[in-house]
């Protein structure tokens, strides 16, 4: 895997620990890119009493940082103020080491805003995975109670996630922990085919082999299942015994919430929407395009708007047998002044939502290419490049490599699809629930529905200080078939089963090759 570098904050606000420098007057006035983005006590007109008024109610917050706090100036200051506690309470545990925003607007692109959140890495940050440097919460886009929570929710779900023992492990093959233990059956996870199993006895697993594992649920029954625990922490390292690959590890399905049922929820669309997009891009289909005019009126908007600016933006349903809508969504930058390539994806019971979340990933992949095209050159595919074979080929270099313009040719085929009106659309599940435990319910079910190695498992962080004085829950969901997200060419799951199985349900022929070239999922 590539090994992930620290990112280069020197163009972006830094931003108080507590009081967010939150630029509220600037959002409440209609969103990112229209005037100064921070407004600080001093800096307030002489005519803005009220709001000078307003902005003492921080001032004990310059007490406890060392950078010039805010003012909350307008009606986000109350749905603020639980983020707020939460920013404080981890600058205060030492959890956090900055809050960076990025709100640099480029002329001839949509207005958008990115937060990022940067882990205090020190002496007092124990684990025995790998230490990551890089941001561990982000998110982009225009409403700012949206980015904040988003960040926050995503640092917390990555930091937990990366925190780890192995004394606290069960280190035993399947074949003697299931004669004591339920467990998850390995066999049922291993995704790489016979030939990558032959190339590296990395990926050979046998029932003898010894693992780690780690305590986690059934969620459809609350059985306890042991877990592998390889694929619970993103930054594992087996270290003391030599433990075969059964996929990599990644985020893929991890989810935090203000509660459990939402925490698991998050993490099984996030596994399903992933799922769906592989199984298009490795078989080489192309999904049917939302057609944008049947969008909702913000959403529509908004690509029409970007369209003026010579982009192309298309919405793609990639919905497959489970019944959620899902969808990515793809920004092309005709004007090659920026990365021609950034995606993004969504899964959501409301169609509309999991659109949105597609279209907004995709322009904070935007931002995120564009603000280090100076420093990151975009990337090509060595002359001797072995399909699935090279090490070397990671996430980085991946989003880079979709940023050259030579790429227009290896993502036509995905852009061919039929349109679609999404109001007319008949997807197979609720758009809407009571209760979010109901929702979780109802997908899980409709998920083991589809047979042996559709179990649903979950392992849940033990927290004191995440759990009870944040009163915040992380999870990561696992489910054995759906194809699980590679952001390391070496780790592609040609051996999942599922990449063959859901076509012919779908209408599909079974295609006799894999899509060799690397995919441009972030």
């Amino acid at each position: 895997m590539s090994t992930p570098k620290e990112q280069d904050f020197s163009l972006y606000q830094p931003l108080d620990y507590d009081g967010l420098v939150l630029m509220s007057e600037y959002f409440d006035a209609g969103g990112p890119g229209q005037n100064s983005l921070t407004a600080s006590f001093y800096d307030l007109e002489s005519n803005s009493f009220e709001k000078r008024i307003l902005s003492r109610l921080y001032k004990d917050l310059d007490k406890i940082s060392e950078r010039t706090s805010y003012a909350i100036l307008n009606k986000y200051e109350e749905s603020l103020r639980p983020f707020i506690k939460i920013i404080r309470k981890l600058k205060e545990r030492g959890l956090v080491k900055d809050v960076f925003i990025d709100h640099r607007r480029f002329n001839d692109s949509p207005a958008f805003s990115r937060i990022d959140i940067t882990p205090s890495i020190d002496d007092t940050y124990n684990t025995d995975g790998r230490k990551i440097v890089r941001t561990f919460g982000h998110s982009s886009g225009q409403d700012l109670i949206s980015m904040v929570s988003k960040s926050i929710g995503e640092f917390l779900e990555r930091y937990y996630l990366t925190k780890y023992s192995r004394k606290n492990f069960v280190t035993n093959s399947y074949v003697d922990l299931n004669r004591r233990a339920r467990a998850l059956d390995p066999k049922k996870l291993v995704s790489f085919s016979e030939e990558q199993q032959n190339q590296s006895n990395r990926f050979a697993w046998t029932p003898e082999h010894r693992l780690h594992w780690v305590q986690g649920v059934r969620v459809s029954t609350g059985q306890k299942t042991m877990l592998p625990a390889q694929l619970i922490f993103w930054n594992y390292i087996s270290g003391d015994i030599p433990e075969v690959f059964l996929r990599e590890p990644n985020t893929n399905g991890s989810g935090g919430m203000f509660n459990r049922e939402g925490a698991m929820l998050a993490g099984l669309y996030e596994l399903i929407e992933r799922d769906a997009f592989l199984i298009f891009w490795l078989n080489r289909i192309s999904p049917p395009q939302i057609d944008i005019s049947s969008l909702n009126k913000d959403l529509r908007s908004s690509i029409l708007q970007v369209q003026r600016c010579r982009f192309k933006c298309h919405i793609l349903n990639t919905t497959l047998d489970i019944g959620p809508p899902s969808f990515v969504a793809i920004i092309l930058d005709e004007s090659w002044v920026g990365p021609y390539l950034s995606m993004g994806g969504g899964c959501h019971a409301n169609p509309e939502i999991a659109a949105t979340k597609a279209y907004e990933e995709a322009w904070g992949v935007y931002y995120s290419l564009r603000s280090k095209k100076d420093s990151h050159p975009v990337y090509e595919l060595a002359d001797n490049y072995r399909p699935f074979g090279d090490p070397s080929l990671g996430q980085e270099e991946r989003l880079h490599l979709w940023a050259n313009p030579k790429m227009r040719e290896h993502i036509a085929f995905f852009l061919e699809g039929h349109a679609q009106d999404i109001q007319k659309v008949r997807f197979d599940f609720p758009r809407s629930f009571a209760t979010t435990r109901d929702e979780l319910n109802f997908l899980v079910k409709r998920v083991e529905s589809l047979g042996i190695g559709y179990e649903v498992y979950g392992f849940e962080v033990r927290d004191y200080f995440l759990n009870h004085e944040l009163g915040y829950n992380v999870t990561q969901v696992v489910v054995p078939e759906l194809v699980p997200l590679y952001l390391n060419e070496t780790f592609a799951p040609l051996g999942a089963s599922r990449l063959r199985t859901v076509l012919p349900k779908l209408g599909y022929q079974i295609k006799r090759k894999f899509n060799t070239f690397p995919h441009p999922f972030p």
